[in-house]
């Protein structure tokens, strides 16, 4: 993962633990997303091949969800949300 041009004036114990929150950050992210993923395939399975009584409402709100938690698993890495911030100005 590349340090950031502000993380080279800071002294190596902030660095360390500046390091390790967005290594943590990260991690969660990609924790976030394929979690998401999980729960879109669920929503979308029940959706086309679970009981009918259930209805299609549940499936639809927990694939929107799912993809919900996705798109906060892709803001939370810091890598992607430095790109976010760059393209958007």
């Amino acid at each position: 993962m590349p340090i950031p041009s502000n993380m080279l004036r800071m002294s190596s114990s902030t660095k360390l633990v500046e390091w390790i929150g967005r290594v943590s950050a990260g991690a969660l992210g990609w924790v976030l997303v394929f979690m998401g993923t999980f729960g879109a395939l669920f929503g979308l399975v029940q959706l086309f091949f679970g009981p009918e009584w259930r209805g299609p409402v549940g499936s639809l709100v927990v694939l929107a969800v799912s993809l919900l938690v996705v798109a906060m698993g892709i803001y939370g890495n810091p890598t992607y949300r430095e790109r976010i911030h760059a393209t958007l100005g």
